[in-house]
């Protein structure tokens, strides 16, 4: 049963509600995923009167995510009487997919975690309890690369043999990206990722460059970010590794030597790397406050990632 929740007193109305007597607080508990929820239309269609006072609670390890960069994986809706969220889960956005060039395409943005159409008080003192907005995508190297997404999936390459990794379902890792072009080590190979996508690596017109694509980014709270995809710049050169993928709220690296090598993506709520050749994408934010206001109890914001404006 996804739901569970009281109001007042009285008759059994459906959905492991009771409803009785008018203005009473109104509370219920998710106990399944959600994907670009809408809490408001979400409580309605569960019993919620549209005028009360509510308390919604998400239950210990459910995630509600998103599953496009341009929606939240939570957005409030309006609650007219007050809204209080106990999230024990996972509250997550979309990861930015990796940057592309010839034509130059940046890393993209990630998406925001909760969008607010409401004040809202927000419990987020559980320590198994984490939100974070999608991590950015990392740069394209010099030449035609694709990164892997933050919580999403790989982003573009040259060609389809040469896709970056998927991304993860929740609560695990993203898939390793592929090799591309040769000759190249066989351990070019982009790597799986955490909160953050992999930046691509470079592959070369006529193939003196070879490189791994970036790995999908994966849905795992705290995580870290996919690492870019190693390249190697011309024949018989050292390869250059790809950067690390970010931390939490740490942008994604740079590869080593650069160039070829691609960007690591951001961390939860932080940037994808850059390279003089494509911009890292921002990373989304935790909370969307939207003109209305977010009030923490007892201000814990340790595992919130992502600005709050």
């Amino acid at each position: 049963m996804p739901l569970l929740g009281t109001r007042g007193s009285g008759s059994a109305i459906g959905f492991g509600f009771t409803s009785g007597g008018s203005g009473g607080p109104f509370a219920f508990t998710i106990s399944s995923p959600q994907t670009n929820l809408n809490l408001a239309t979400f409580a309605t269609s569960n019993g919620w009167p549209g005028t009360d006072e509510a308390t919604i609670t998400i239950g210990t390890g459910v995630w509600i995510y998103s599953t496009s960069t341009p929606t939240s994986g939570l957005t409030t809706g309006v609650f007219p009487a007050g809204l209080t969220i106990i999230n024990n889960g996972y509250i997550a956005g979309m990861g930015g997919s990796g940057g592309v060039n010839n034509p130059l395409v940046h890393g993209t943005n990630g998406g925001n975690a909760i969008t607010l159409n409401s004040n809202v008080t927000i419990d987020n003192t559980n320590p198994a309890a984490y939100i974070g907005g999608g991590g950015g995508g990392g740069s394209t190297a010099n030449k035609p690369s694709g990164g892997g997404a933050g919580g999403g999936p790989g982003g573009p390459q040259g060609s389809p043999a040469a896709a970056g990794g998927i991304g993860g379902a929740i609560n695990s890792t993203g898939g390793n990206g592929n090799i591309y072009g040769s000759p190249g080590p066989s351990s070019v190979v982009g790597k799986g990722g955490g909160a953050g996508g992999g930046g691509g690596s470079s592959n070369g017109p006529i193939k003196s460059q070879t490189s791994g694509t970036g790995g999908g980014g994966g849905r795992i709270f705290p995580g870290s970010g996919g690492a870019g995809g190693t390249g190697v710049h011309q024949p018989g050169s050292s390869p250059r590794t790809g950067g690390a993928g970010g931390a939490a709220n740490n942008t994604g690296g740079v590869a080593s030597p650069a160039p070829a090598g691609g960007t690591g993506g951001g961390g939860w709520g932080a940037s994808g790397g850059a390279t003089p050749f494509g911009a890292g994408g921002s990373g989304g934010k935790a909370i969307n406050l939207n003109g209305n206001s977010v009030t923490f109890v007892s201000g814990d914001t340790t595992r919130v990632y992502g600005a709050v404006s």
